[in-house]
């Protein structure tokens, strides 16, 4: 495994439109059949990690973290996480 630091740039999406990073993540965890997303923000972001854990919670309490779609029914769940440094974790296949 190796991890990396996330630009900073994703913090402006976080506080500035977390609800589409909540929607690409519930659509990309359809697509490969997972059940769960994980977000590791950076401790420094206090706002962005208030608005994704706010948009999680208006997700799930309008049940849009719930898609069924030809008979398929995904509940997707989010793990959000505060680190003291942004990382995303890449695994290379051997």
């Amino acid at each position: 495994m190796r991890a990396s630091r996330a630009p900073s740039k994703d913090r402006l999406v976080w506080e500035g439109d977390p609800f589409s990073i909540i929607e690409a993540m519930t659509i990309a965890g359809y697509a490969i059949s997972a059940h769960e997303g994980y977000i590791y923000i950076r401790g420094e972001y206090p706002l962005a990690y208030r608005r994704i854990e706010n948009a999680i919670r208006q997700a799930e309490a309008h049940g849009l973290l719930v898609i069924i779609f030809s008979a398929r029914i995904l509940v997707f769940t989010f793990i959000l996480t505060p680190v003291r440094a942004p990382i995303s974790v890449v695994r290379r296949l051997p």
